[in-house]
C-alpha cells in the first residue's frame, strides 16, 4: 500500500476533528439533560440523536472520539462533566492527575502558534540588538533614503513639466491646424 501524503493525512484529520468537536457539543448537549437512572449508553443514544438532528447525519466517527477523549491534547476540549468527576474517576481524571504529578513523557508540545510567537520575539530581540548597536549606520540610511526620494520627486517634477510643456505645445499645434483649415 503506497504511504499517504502529508497533505490527505491534514485533510482527512481536518474532517474528523471538525466532525468529532460537533460530536462533543452533542455529548455536552446530552450530558446536562442527563436524569436520574440514565447510564452512559443512554447519554450516547442522546448525543448521536442531537447530533443527527443538527447536522443532518449520523456520526460515524465514534471509534475516533472513543481514540481521542482520553488523549492530553483533548482532554481540556473533550472534559468532563464536574458531577461525574466527584462521583468516580474516570480514566481522563487519572491521566491528568498522572501528568501533573510529573509524568512528564506525556507532556503536551508547544502550540505552532506559541513556537511562531517565541520566534518572533526571538527575532525582534535580534533587530533590536542590531539596531540599537549601530545607530550611526541606521542614520546614515535613512539619510541615503531621503536623498533617494529626494532625487526621485525632482525627476518626477521635471517629468511632469515635460509632459505638460507637451501638451501645451500639442494643443497649440491642435488649434493652428483649426484655424488654417476654416
Amino acid at each position: 500500500m503506497a504511504d499517504r501524503e502529508v497533505g490527505n493525512c491534514k485533510q482527512r484529520w481536518s474532517k474528523i476533528s471538525d466532525q468529532v468537536s460537533k460530536f462533543v457539543g452533542s455529548l455536552r448537549a446530552a450530558t446536562s439533560q442527563q436524569s436520574s437512572g440514565q447510564n452512559d449508553n443512554d447519554v450516547m443514544k442522546l448525543a448521536n440523536e442531537i447530533y443527527h438532528h443538527d447536522y443532518g447525519a449520523k456520526f460515524t466517527l465514534e471509534h475516533c472520539w472513543r481514540e481521542l477523549k482520553n488523549e492530553h491534547k483533548w482532554l481540556a476540549t473533550f472534559g468532563t462533566d464536574n458531577s461525574k468527576l466527584k462521583k468516580r474517576k474516570d480514566a481522563s481524571q487519572a491521566f491528568v492527575q498522572s501528568s501533573s504529578h510529573g509524568d512528564h513523557e506525556e507532556a503536551r508540545r508547544k502550540g505552532v502558534k506559541k513556537e511562531k510567537a517565541r520566534l518572533k520575539a526571538q527575532m525582534s530581540a535580534k533587530e533590536m540588538e542590531a539596531t540599537s548597536s549601530k545607530p550611526v549606520e541606521k542614520l546614515e540610511k535613512l539619510q541615503e533614503m531621503f536623498e533617494i526620494r529626494k532625487q526621485d520627486h525632482e525627476l518626477k517634477r521635471q517629468d511632469f513639466e515635460m509632459k505638460e510643456k507637451l501638451n501645451k505645445q500639442h494643443m497649440l499645434e491642435t488649434l493652428l491646424a483649426k484655424k488654417r483649415t476654416s
